[in-house]
């Protein structure tokens, strides 16, 4: 990766960029936080509309989990910009005793057409990989007959882990996210999924609003991104080491022999003789190959 000119933390302007894909754009995706408020507390007291024009869609639901001392869920999906962050740090007393659960750490890399993401996602499937991948997994999920959700395109999403891991990393095509739940132009999309505390205070900083607000996705990405080049060549030598090319080819007949720069250079001819033929050197029994040249050549 080449890096650019340094900017702020948070900063919504891409600082790296992967060769024959492009600058990555980052952003928060999908971001869960739990409240020990109510829905309908959280509805009237949170600035609903003001969320929803900032975000992609900003969502409050009841709590299905197992902890009784929570009663609401919140479920914002991001853009680029820091807004939604910035409009719930002012209004954290209102969410009472709460924490983030799962933050999606995406990062876009703008496309001109869906030929041309797709061109970019293999190139960059080609060569991704991650630190301290010691499950070595990887597999791929596509459902060509099923018809693409709005904003997806039809592809192939690639999984580097399992759905356990609290740190999972996936790489798919899609139409960037705006706010109001509006669509951009095709991009390849890196995601990161952080799910628990103690993945949240390792890679963001915590699980509040404040580490949400600060937390610099670049260096995230400098820190978690691997690309690895395979010299295909070289793996292929080192598998399967080359042969040398036998002396002689047999197929339908008598071998033809020619003499190129003073090495003989053999070719398959189909001739019309049939006699014997040894099949180590392609030469009749007992005979050397001046003879067999010069017998060749008046044919």
């Amino acid at each position: 990766m080449s890096k650019h000119p340094p900017m702020g933390s948070m900063s919504c302007w891409p600082q790296w960029s992967i060769p024959g894909v492009g600058p990555l754009w980052p952003c928060f995706d999908r971001v869960q936080i739990v409240s020990s408020e109510s829905v309908g507390a959280l509805k009237a007291l949170l600035p609903v509309a003001q969320l929803q024009r900032a975000c992609h869609s900003f969502n409050v639901l009841t709590y299905q989990g197992p902890d009784p001392r929570l009663q609401s869920c919140i479920v914002i999906v991001g853009t680029r910009n820091a807004k939604p962050w910035l409009t719930l740090a002012h209004h954290e007393a209102v969410l009472g005793r709460y924490r983030v659960t799962q933050a999606e750490v995406a990062f876009d890399a703008h496309a001109h057409s869906i030929a041309d993401a797709s061109e970019k996602f293999f190139a960059l499937n080609g060569m991704l990989t991650k630190p301290r991948h010691q499950r070595r997994c990887l597999w791929s999920v596509h459902k060509p007959d099923n018809d693409p959700r709005p904003g997806y395109v039809s592809a192939p999403t690639f999984y580097f882990e399992d759905r356990k891991s609290s740190v999972k990393l996936k790489a798919y095509l899609r139409h960037q996210k705006l706010p109001g739940r509006g669509f951009g132009g095709p991009c390849v999309r890196l995601e990161w999924t952080l799910t628990g505390r103690r993945a949240l205070t390792r890679h963001i900083g915590g699980n509040g609003i404040q580490h949400l607000l600060t937390a610099d996705l670049n260096s995230f990405i400098k820190r978690n991104l691997r690309l690895e080049r395979v010299d295909h060549a070289a793996l292929g030598n080192l598998l399967f080491p080359p042969r040398r090319i036998p002396l002689t080819l047999k197929r339908h007949g008598t071998t033809r022999i020619t003499a190129r720069k003073g090495q003989p250079s053999w070719s398959c001819a189909s001739l019309p003789t049939a006699s014997a033929t040894n099949l180590a050197t392609g030469m009749p029994p007992g005979e050397r190959a001046e003879t067999h040249r010069r017998r060749s050549g008046a044919i």
